[in-house]
Formats: structure tokens, sequence, C-alpha cells
């Protein structure tokens, strides 16, 4: 498999590891426990998540410091949904878009990086055809 193949593998888990983490916490959200626990719980399993797929980096306003996923019907990540248009590779950087069509029309460009000998995702831009560019957005 060649490394192209390999960073939108890569991707895929990604995206179907934080499609489930997105239907726990709607899972835990009904629990009997407080939100205290509900919140750890729910970021425990993200900064699994992240420290699995992710570089490290400070990410102040994003996740995994922030806990905001989608309800059932309007995922963030949709396995389903989100399908691979485009790649683009340059030294130890690949960059990868998606499209999906529902809950809404939505283009995406990955960044991943090449470190320890794996591909691991940097960075998420939204297209906005609104102010017709790319915006930076929490991954």
């Amino acid at each position: 498999m060649d490394k192209i193949e390999i960073a939108k593998n890569r991707l895929s888990n990604f995206i179907k590891a934080m499609n489930s983490w997105e239907k726990e916490c709607n899972k835990i959200e009904e629990e009997d426990i407080d939100e205290t626990e509900q919140f750890r719980l729910q970021k425990q399993m993200l900064t699994d998540i992240f420290s699995e797929y992710c570089t490290e980096r400070k990410r102040q306003n994003g996740r995994p410091n922030t806990i905001s996923y989608g309800a059932e019907g309007s995922f963030e990540y949709d396995p389903e949904e989100e399908r691979i248009i485009n790649t683009n590779e340059c030294e130890n950087k690949v960059l990868i878009t998606t499209k999906r069509e529902k809950p809404m029309q939505e283009e995406f460009i990955y960044t991943l990086l090449w470190k320890g000998g794996n591909w691991l995702l940097d960075s998420k831009k939204r297209y906005s055809r609104w102010k017709n560019k790319w915006e930076v957005v929490s991954l």
C-alpha cells in the first residue's frame, strides 16, 4: 500500500472513531450521572482518539479541550456521508479533500503530517461558500 492510501485509510479510521465517539457521547448524556462525570467520560474517550490519530499541539479552542458533538442524524463525522474526493502530497504532508451532502453540503481539507512513522491529522478546514474561502475548524 502506498503512502497516499495509508493516509486515506488513517483519515477514514479517524472519521469512524469520531463518529463512534459522537454516538457514545449521546448515550452518556442519557445516563443518570452528573455533568462532571459525563464530561470526564466524553473527554477521556476523545483524548484517546486524539492521542492515536492526531499531532500533539495546542488546540486551545478546539477538541480535545472542548467537547462538542452532533445529535443523532446530524453527526459532524459520518463515515457513510463523508467521502474523499481529492488528495495532494508534498514531502511529509498530505492534504485530503472530502465532501458530504448531508446534513448539509460541505467540503473539508484535512492536513496529515508524517511523524514517527505514522500519518497524523494536524488540521481541518471547511469551505465557506458564504465567505468564498477555506476556514480553519476544529478537528
